[in-house]
C-alpha cells in the first residue's frame, strides 16, 4: 500500500521564466505586473513549505508556529507598505512593495526550509 506521494508543485520554473521577462521589460506598469506575479509565486511557494512544516510538528509546536507565522505575516505586510509610501506610490511603489514582498518572503523561506529540515523524515 502506498501511503506517501513524489509530487509537489515546482514554483522555480515560472519564477525563473518570470523573472527573465522582467528583467527585459522596460515599462513601468508591465514591470510591476509582473513583479507581482512572481511575488504572488514566492508566496504560494511559502504557504506549501510551511503547511509541510506544520504535518511534521506535534500539536503545541504547530500552534506556536501558526502564532509566529501570523506575527511575521503582519510585520511582512508593514514592510511592503512602508515600501510602497516611501516610493511614492502608484506603479513605482507598487513595483518596490513587490520587490519588498519577494525580499521578505524568501528570507522567511529560507527560515522555514531549515526548521523543515530539522524535523522531515525521509
Amino acid at each position: 500500500m502506498i501511503t506517501t506521494l513524489d509530487w509537489a508543485p515546482n514554483y522555480n520554473q515560472p519564477i525563473r521564466y518570470l523573472e527573465a521577462i522582467l528583467r527585459d521589460q522596460t515599462d513601468q506598469q508591465a514591470k510591476t505586473q509582473t513583479i507581482t506575479q512572481i511575488a504572488y509565486l514566492y508566496d504560494g511557494q511559502l504557504y506549501v513549505l510551511f503547511h509541510e512544516l506544520l504535518d511534521y510538528l506535534p500539536d503545541m509546536a504547530r500552534v506556536r508556529e501558526i502564532e509566529e507565522q501570523n506575527v511575521w505575516l503582519d510585520t511582512r505586510q508593514n514592510a511592503v507598505s512602508e515600501a510602497f509610501t516611501r516610493n511614492g506610490g502608484g506603479d513605482l511603489g507598487a513595483y518596490h512593495a513587490a520587490d519588498m514582498f519577494i525580499a521578505q518572503t524568501r528570507q522567511r523561506t529560507a527560515l522555514i526550509e531549515e526548521r523543515l529540515a530539522r524535523v522531515k523524515i525521509d
